[in-house]
């Protein structure tokens, strides 16, 4: 291909603020309509939405690990579809396998899209995969893994905007296992452009150069033909500085232009980049080294206000000699665009899962992830007596899929709860009176007894004797008359509890009990007890001993019914729940950016309520995770809620402070997240945040995750902070009141324990935060008692992350506490 010059690889960074410039949003397609008439959605109307368009494919070039004779891989950029390229097969190289585009410049990208061959065959279907990116060629970073379904459908892979020239691909699998082979019809890049500060005016100084015609102001001329360079007996380093007479807020890199005449001679290899504001004091905001080529280089880093920019050379790359040169230098002004704050948190990686993860549950001990969809990977309908499930290990970074038959169970849109041994209890959903229990210790899926009550859209809790309690779910099975029944692990059978009347919890849906009876807030408590926070704004205790009965509690304040809102118990001791977002419909209603704290004490007492400041965004559809520290982390939602719709859509987490009860905006990420999406608290501190969608071929299916990393894990310049390590616990099975000694390598200031969380539909009823107080365990330096709270309706039997904050604040990676059953 032509080599592109000079002027037309101009890096063009993006000139929009806000959560735009990181987001590719796909145009709106509707879903099918069966699939509406069977969710009773309607839609609404639809908000603009932007379009982040493909990097213009003219002057890349593509290299690859192995191509068979015929399927070269320039194929996969060819705009062809009927052509692919296919790693060698005759004879057969194994695998992994990779393709590497150059796009010839430098772009702020932020997805990336394959598409298999279409030629009717599935060999070469990439499953397990890695995207990295690099700006050099040599240094790549993860920017998205997981597993992609093994059909011709085009694939994507969104990540956070990113800096890159070069995009690779690696496949560690095929998806069906036919064979050691990888291949790609077309292969697109989505980024944006922005240009070079204009550089009229501007003067360069230099320590030395050979000539006049060799002056330093040659990198400023636009011409490629001409360049400085330095005498060539002067000693290394050498340094070239820029001054640009007027002071830029957004100085986020330069771009180094070798010399041209065919001659490498004074090539930059190692190097700094330093910048100032007065041309005296200089700070230096990043250093590296360059390939001995004449491509062009550059140099990105955080945004800076700068009006001197210096670019020193340690090296020449080529180890020739001691000199210097260069054709052209341009800064690279962030014009609005504003790198990721450690301060705020940053995303990244991208999973991607080879379906939509609508439903989601951590596993004991390994930390795995096992989500699943519903008969289909990518759409729902009927009961069809099977499920489509993908873990998630975070350790090996891999995603495997398996079809779940044995059990007859559709488990779309069901209830989830965390049994006392850590097993899953799904409930309901599109079969409906089904239910299925996943065991981590077996990693197998078995039937439970089916349920009394035909039930989807239900939620279940677990209770303090190890009981699950279930309610609700009009979703699917009859309308209305969806009372309580209790499922006993021991006995493995299910109850009817026919005092714990569903109707004083139903909300006043415009669509009726169809939707009124979804989605409860439940809270497994005291003495056999269940707290009902919502998302009706009636409050109910449900008493599960014998019969069952049930009191009201009162109203949540001036609240609302918020439906698909969040409650989280973010600290058990003191019985305090955070309550977020909802909206009175469940679909086509304004949401709300309400927050209130409940307050619960004995059971049948009326909770105290105290109205909170609003989040700075409505939310419904959202997700909302308690962390280590007690600070609660929303992500997602939309302003209006439009299932099946990326509208309305709200980009940007908060993070809720219990000891300012204020709330904090972190960054944007760049996927929706809304109906169908799913957040967890992974065993190192992190959240993970997926899904939404499941509608078939409509334009708001995510089958990814990506991975939130709060600001409590980051030094100020983004790299990961030193974190305490738990060495030793005196004991990891426990019962209520059991004192344990926690060893640790460094000093820490308290301790806490959070249940192992599912989620589904914004509900999470097994996350719980218990804070620890922390006592000497004797003369052990950083060696420390506590002691688990004596009473099963706090202490939940089941498992726990024991986290340990030091005194900035950071949390270790947990160790899995089991709180056994009574």
């Amino acid at each position: 291909m032509k080599p592109r010059t000079w002027v037309s690889s101009l890096l063009l960074f993006v000139g929009l603020s806000g959560r735009l410039c990181n987001t590719r949003i796909v145009p709106f397609v509707d879903p099918p309509d069966d699939l509406l008439q069977e969710e009773g959605i309607i839609l609404g109307p639809l908000d603009g939405v932007a379009l982040t368009p493909e990097v213009s494919r003219a002057d890349w070039t593509v290299t690859a690990d192995s191509f068979q004779e015929g399927y070269p891989p320039i194929n996969a950029i060819d705009v062809n579809t009927r052509t692919y390229w296919h790693s060698q097969y005759a004879p057969a190289v194994g695998l992994p396998h990779h393709i590497t585009v150059d796009m010839t410049s430098v772009y702020l990208v932020n997805g990336v899209t394959y598409q298999p061959r279409q030629d009717g065959s599935s060999n070469g279907n990439i499953g397990q995969h890695q995207v990295l990116v690099s700006t050099d060629g040599s240094n790549y970073n993860l920017v998205a893994f997981g597993t992609w379904l093994d059909d011709s459908s085009t694939k994507t892979a969104d990540f956070e905007t990113i800096p890159a020239r070069f995009i690779r691909i690696v496949a560690l699998t095929e998806a069906g296992n036919r064979g050691p082979w990888t291949s790609a019809a077309e292969i697109n890049v989505y980024g944006t452009a922005s240009s070079f500060a204009s550089r009229t005016g501007w003067t360069a100084t230099a320590d030395s150069s050979q000539s006049t015609s060799l002056a330093p102001g040659n990198v400023l001329d636009g011409n490629s033909a001409t360049f400085w360079q330095t005498r060539t007996n002067a000693a290394l380093p050498h340094e070239i500085t820029i001054d640009m007479r007027t002071v830029l807020p957004t100085v986020q890199g330069i771009a180094y232009l070798p010399r041209q005449d065919d001659s490498r001679n004074g090539n930059i290899g190692q190097y700094q980049v330093l910048v100032s504001t007065d041309g005296t004091n200089f700070n230096q905001v990043t250093a590296g080294a360059w390939p001995d080529d004449a491509t062009h280089k550059v140099a990105n880093f955080a945004s800076v206000a700068g009006r001197y920019i210096r670019l020193r050379a340690l090296t020449e790359a080529g180890n020739r000699g001691p000199w210097t040169s260069a054709a052209e230098i341009n800064v690279l002004n962030g014009a609005g665009f504003v790198p990721p704050s450690a301060h705020q948190g940053l995303w990244g990686p991208t999973i991607n899962f080879p379906l939509v993860p609508v439903a989601a549950s951590l596993q004991p001990n390994s930390g795995r992830v096992i989500a699943w969809s519903a008969y289909s990977a990518r759409t729902f309908g009927g009961d069809n007596g099977r499920t489509v499930t993908a873990v998630y290990d975070p350790t090996a970074q891999r995603v495997t899929q398996r079809v779940v038959t044995n059990t007859g169970h559709d488990m779309f849109c069901p209830g989830i709860s965390l049994d006392a041994n850590g097993r899953t209890l799904v409930t309901g959903g599109s079969s409906t009176q089904k239910a299925s229990i996943y065991s981590p210790t077996s990693d197998t899926w078995a039937s439970a007894p089916n349920m009394i009550i035909s039930r989807g859209y239900q939620s279940s809790a677990t209770c303090g004797d190890g009981r699950i309690f279930v309610i609700g779910g009009s979703w699917s099975g009859w309308a209305g008359g969806k009372d309580a029944e209790i499922y006993d692990p021991t006995t493995n059978r299910w109850s009817l509890l026919r005092g714990c009347a569903v109707a004083p919890m139903l909300t006043g849906d415009t669509e009726g009990v169809f939707r009124s009876d979804n989605h409860a807030w439940l809270f497994g408590w005291k003495n056999g007890s269940v707290f009902q926070a919502g998302p009706s704004m009636a409050m109910n205790w449900y008493d599960t001993r014998e019969s069952g009965s049930q009191q009201r509690a009162g109203t949540r304040a001036s609240d609302a019914d918020s439906m698909c809102g969040t409650a989280i118990m973010y600290d058990a001791v003191a019985g305090t729940i955070l309550t977020l977002g909802g909206s009175r419909n469940y679909q086509n209603s304004q949401a709300s950016a309400a927050a209130h704290l409940i307050t619960i004490a004995n059971p049948g007492t009326t909770p105290q309520v105290t109205k909170l400041g609003d989040m700075a965004y409505a939310r419904i559809f959202h997700n909302s995770v308690v962390l280590p520290d007690g600070k609660v982390f929303t992500a997602g939602g939309q302003s209006v809620g439009a299932p099946f719709q990326d509208t309305n859509l709200q980009f940007v987490p908060e993070m809720w402070d219990p000891a300012t009860t204020q709330f904090t905006q972190m960054t944007p990420n760049s996927t929706p997240r809304v109906y169908h999406s799913f957040a967890l608290l992974l065993l190192d501190a992190t959240v993970l945040v997926g899904g939404g969608g499941l509608c078939d071929t409509c334009s708001a299916n995510h089958f990814d995750a990506q991975v939130f990393t709060p600001p409590y894990l980051l030094n100020s310049d983004g790299s990961k902070a030193s974190r305490p390590v738990i060495s030793t616990v005196s004991s990891t099975s426990v019962v209520p009141g059991t004192t344990i000694t926690v060893a640790v390598n460094i000093p820490v200031t308290f301790m806490s324990l959070i249940r192992y969380g599912s989620a589904t539909h914004t509900v999470n009823t097994d996350q719980r935060r218990i804070p620890l107080t922390l006592t000497p365990a004797g003369s052990n330096a950083n060696s420390y008692r506590v002691t688990i709270p004596n009473d099963y309706g706090i202490a939940l039997p089941g498992y726990w992350m024991l986290f340990a904050i030091d005194g900035d604040g950071r949390p270790s990676v947990a160790v899995t506490i089991h709180i056994r059953g009574p």
